[in-house]
């Protein structure tokens, strides 16, 4: 006979990965399964424990992968939508691709053989309540429906037990009994009329489940701080530390993981939990108050996306502590350290940026009013290159002449990077000696700026000449940052301009609001196509391009690289005829552009498709004018022409000018920008 598990024997040694919920859907017919599938998924991202779930994602299933799904998945929850019949049984489709019915018995059979793993069952099929009295034999709790179900209401039921699921447990209450409740509240505020339509079925005798106690999995999470590598002399002794956190005998196993001038980071099991974690503890006396505060500020943003949650805190100890998510990656500065000390590659500071940014916007559309500190000491980067923000900000609450205390000590007792990264992070209309507005939306974006120059620059940035400037000068001892490019030429102007704008000294020079700033960063950042663009942007400047590059280019073409082709051109006697030849080519560079651009986005159909029309389209129309049927270009004119174009480039741009360095950069982005374009050209031949 099978035995119901007790709670404490879910799970008898940790688990590597979060709980699964396999989502199998079958036979969609009238079924909106895809916005089903999209609420789970939703409900799950907003959820306040969305680390502890993975979704998998199964469609179109047939009997044997169903029995296949859950063999190989394991799953936690397993969610199925789809069709069911009168008796309990459910359609779906054999190998042929005819209807197939599964009875209650067999499905129930195949749940009897993981019930170690599977604790809970949702049919969002109609007539499913058979079928969930035979499943709920030997699963522990089995959602089903008593007769047919309307699409929305079936997707309003989803998406309350899913929002249920991970919502905060005050009372302790059953998780899938909550969860339960959540869908049927959300179902009758969609549709009374369906209110009594699902039904939940327990295990008998089946112990009361609690979540926290039954996932139980590795998360990861955070290493926060500069990792001085030196003992403060104020650090607790960790055996000590042990009896302090509580309740005591919890968490196990303390290591040092990062230590600043004020708190050290530790890394610990969690008993209970079975996972991983990290505990802040403040080391500094005469911090409790402000450490308390921003702990609390901190807790009510932590669980929003890309900030680390907080688990637990105690404040009201002699140890002053919070328990957090463990990350398990770097800080940004220790990446850059160890592998990008000249710098982040643009693209990845391009994605780290818009994650941050729309981390903060959103904290700030929900109202909250702390959003952590924006350094690279405080973000962690996990191994998947996901940045994770640190809410907690212990000096955000500090006054000016706090500020200014605690800098005077760091410069004498703390690491010097600590202290210049600190220094250099400091918000100059906090020391304004006029009185002024002060503004959320200025101030996030001055430091995400100063982040995205550092992280660009790889260098901290040179906000300040020395603290006593600072105490002399107040504001005006800030200084303006050099241009990103003279240490990163690579790096597009455009976005170079967005990030100088976000840390401009006065407030009223930045963007009006952060989310105008985000929205100012150029949405796709290819290094190479910006180089190409706005190095044939300065030659467009010049003030002899009209009379003087297509000639340049011409003769480089026709008598330095590929004399036969000047045979190819139509004779070039007039003005007239220059200024026809130089639009052809001007035309010509710009479809290049446009065809590597849109390629790279995959919608290149738009230069693809001149064979199924009468009318050429874009670049085909250059393609077919170079073919063997007109001009005859041949496969051997390419290469000659595109370095003739690139030399004309490099000779005409300023910016190459003297710039051995620069001008191979513009070469190799060049070449990569037009190659796309050329190939094509030459298999229309």
């Amino acid at each position: 006979m099978y035995t119901p598990l007790e709670s404490s024997d879910f799970f008898p040694t940790p688990v590597a990965e979060p709980q699964k919920i396999l989502v199998l859907s079958a036979i969609p017919g009238g079924l909106r399964l895809d916005q089903e599938i999209r609420n789970i998924e939703e409900a799950i991202e907003r959820s306040t424990k969305r680390e502890l779930f993975e979704i998998c994602i199964r469609t179109a299933v047939r009997s044997q992968d169903i029995r296949r799904s859950i063999a190989e998945e394991r799953p936690f929850i397993v969610h199925f939508c789809g069709h069911g019949m009168e008796d309990g049984s459910l359609l779906l489709e054999d190998d042929a691709g005819e209807n197939k019915l599964v009875s209650p018995q067999g499905l129930a059979s195949l749940f009897k053989l993981h019930a170690d793993c599977v604790k809970c069952v949702v049919l969002n099929a109609c007539y499913s309540v058979q079928l969930a009295e035979s499943i709920s034999q030997y699963i522990d709790y089995v959602i089903g429906m008593n007769q047919p179900i309307e699409d929305q209401a079936a997707i309003a039921f989803t998406q309350g037990f899913y929002d249920g699921l991970g919502f905060a447990n005050p009372n302790n209450q059953n998780a899938f009994e909550r969860a339960f409740d959540e869908g049927m509240v959300a179902l009758q505020m969609e549709d009374l009329l369906q209110a009594s339509v699902p039904v939940l079925k327990k295990l008998s005798n089946k112990n009361i489940l609690e979540i926290n106690s039954v996932i139980t999995n590795q998360i990861i999470t955070p290493v926060l701080d500069n990792d001085l590598g030196n003992n403060s002399s104020e650090q607790l002794n960790i055996k000590n530390l042990q009896t302090c956190i509580r309740p005591e005998g919890r968490y196990l196993n303390l290591e040092v993981l990062a230590q600043g001038g004020m708190a050290t980071v530790y890394k610990a099991y969690d008993t209970v939990l079975e996972r991983d974690v990290a505990i802040k503890v403040l080391e500094r006396k005469g911090l409790e108050q402000y450490f308390d505060k921003s702990v609390k500020e901190a807790a009510q943003i932590c669980d929003e996306p890309q900030f680390i949650t907080i688990y637990n805190f105690d404040v009201n100890n002699d140890v002053h502590y919070y328990i957090m998510r463990f990350i398990e990656g770097e800080n940004l500065r220790k990446r850059m350290i160890n592998d990008y000390p000249q710098g982040f590659p643009v693209e990845l500071v391009h994605k780290i940026l818009l994650k941050v940014g729309n981390a903060i916007v959103r904290a700030r559309k929900l109202g909250f009013t702390s959003g952590g500190s924006i350094r690279p000491s405080n973000i962690l980067l996990h191994k998947y290159n996901e940045p994770f923000i640190s809410a907690f900000n212990l000096c955000e609450s500090f006054p000016t002449g706090k500020i200014l205390q605690e800098l005077e000590r760091m410069s004498k007792e703390s690491d010097e990077e600590e202290y210049l990264e600190e220094l250099a992070y400091l918000l100059p209309e906090k020391f304004a000696t006029y009185r002024h507005d002060f503004s959320l939306d200025k101030s996030d974006q001055y430091m995400l700026g100063l982040l995205a120059y550092e992280l660009l620059t790889g260098e901290i940035p040179h906000t300040l000449e020395s603290l006593e400037d600072l105490q002399q000068k107040k504001d005006k001892a800030f200084k303006k940052l050099t241009p990103i490019t003279e240490k990163r030429p690579e790096c597009p102007k455009k976005f170079e301009k967005v990030i100088l704008r976000m840390v401009s000294l006065r407030p009223e020079e930045r963007y009006e609001t952060l989310q105008e700033a985000v929205d100012a960063i150029p949405h796709n950042v290819n290094i190479n196509l910006n180089l190409a663009k706005e190095s044939y942007a300065r030659c467009t400047i010049q003030p002899n391009f009209n009379r003087q590059f297509f000639k340049s280019f011409y003769y480089k073409f026709t008598v330095e690289l590929c004399p036969h082709a000047a045979k190819k051109f139509s004779s070039l006697e007039t003005e007239d005829d220059w200024k026809r030849q130089h639009q052809s080519l001007k035309e010509a560079i710009l479809l290049l552009f446009a065809y590597f651009e849109l390629k790279g986005q995959e919608q290149d159909d738009l230069f693809l498709r001149q064979d199924e029309q009468d009318e050429p389209t874009i670049l085909s129309w250059i393609a077919k004018t170079h073919s063997h049927k007109r001009r005859n270009i041949t496969q051997d004119f390419y290469k000659p022409f595109v370095d003739s174009l690139i030399q004309t480039v490099i000779d005409f741009d300023p910016s190459c000018q003297g710039n051995p360095d620069y001008q191979e950069l513009v070469k190799n982005a060049w070449l990569e920008v037009v190659e796309p374009g050329v190939k094509y050209m030459i298999s229309k031949y």
